[in-house]
């Protein structure tokens, strides 16, 4: 090995020594892109990543002014877990309810869809629940409101007497 020469894997890290000065009582490393502390690195890729721009965008935009110690590695797991990102990431598998087919009916108001809201606030004369219905056969869609939760007597008093109901936490019709 000739004097002033670093062969091997030292190499890379003497290079890294060389590049480093200090400037107005900040570390700059190679052209000037300003040497973090690992207590502030986190605060910082926060920022940089605060227009949720993604991985590539957001190392790109770090790498121009600043430089750590595995500032690539940091960047990828706080994006990859940044909740906001990986609900609008459109790569990401999107699972659908499965379809459920469903018989056609031989007549009108033999088989409703029916759901229900509430309590509500209590109105004028009292409703507390709202109920959407609507017919499997014609699609028609019709809301009642009424005082109290058993849509029983709701349905007969507005229709009469149907046969099923497609109902999710309802007592049957």
């Amino acid at each position: 090995m000739g004097e002033g020469r670093v062969h091997g894997r030292r190499k890379h890290r003497f290079a890294a020594v060389v590049q480093v000065r200090r400037k107005n009582g900040c570390i700059i490393r190679g052209t000037g892109r300003l040497v973090i502390p690992e207590a502030l690195q986190a605060s910082i890729i926060a920022l940089a990543h605060e227009s949720h721009q993604g991985i590539v965008r957001t190392k790109a935009r770090l790498r121009r002014l600043f430089w750590w110690p595995k500032l690539d590695t940091a960047v990828e797991t706080y994006v990859r877990n940044c909740y906001v990102c990986r609900t609008l990431d459109k790569t990401a598998v999107q699972y659908r309810a499965p379809l459920n087919p469903v018989p056609l009916q031989n007549a009108a108001w033999e088989k409703l869809a029916i759901d229900i809201v509430g309590p509500l606030q209590n109105s004028r004369y009292g409703e507390r629940f709202a109920i959407t219905l609507v017919d499997y056969y014609s699609r028609e869609i019709v809301a009642l409101v009424t005082a109290k939760r058993g849509l029983r007597w709701a349905l007969i008093d507005w229709h009469g007497l149907i046969s099923t109901s497609a109902a999710t936490g309802l007592m049957p019709v």
